[in-house]
């Protein structure tokens, strides 16, 4: 298909959307991350500290994980010419690590909702408003 579509600047134009969509999904996770550390007074000084306490705490299945969707997302920035098939494996791993990306964003939402509810201030009667 996209040997065919190949001068379709919509197609490529939608790929690229997914890459950067990808990219921003994961940068906007990492530095959630990074700041919940923070927040919870813990000292970190590199991010592979931050993974680390993320996955003794099951956010993260494994520092591994996430630095393999870091790679995909390397990768996306990339502009070489690369065949066909290695641009629809691309997209066929993106999704399935966009849906790990999800597990790892709702594991976080429940981390945040347990361990940071504690640093939080008093709940007051504006925590009621949503």
């Amino acid at each position: 298909m996209l040997n065919v579509r190949k001068r379709d600047n919509d197609l490529f134009e939608a790929l690229a959307a997914i890459n950067e969509r990808f990219a921003k999904l994961q940068d906007t996770l990492g530095s959630a991350m990074r700041h919940s550390i923070v927040f919870s007074g813990e000292q970190t000084d590199s991010f592979i500290k931050v993974l680390a306490i993320f996955e003794k705490n099951q956010v993260i299945r494994s520092v591994e994980e996430w630095q393999v969707a870091q790679t995909a997302r390397n990768l996306a920035a990339q502009d070489y010419e690369i065949s066909c098939s290695d641009v629809a494996d691309h997209f066929n791993t993106l999704h399935t690590l966009t849906h790990i990306l999800y597990q790892i964003a709702r594991r976080f939402i429940v981390y945040c909702e347990q361990e940071l509810a504690k640093y939080s201030p008093k709940r007051t009667h504006f925590s009621n408003i949503q």
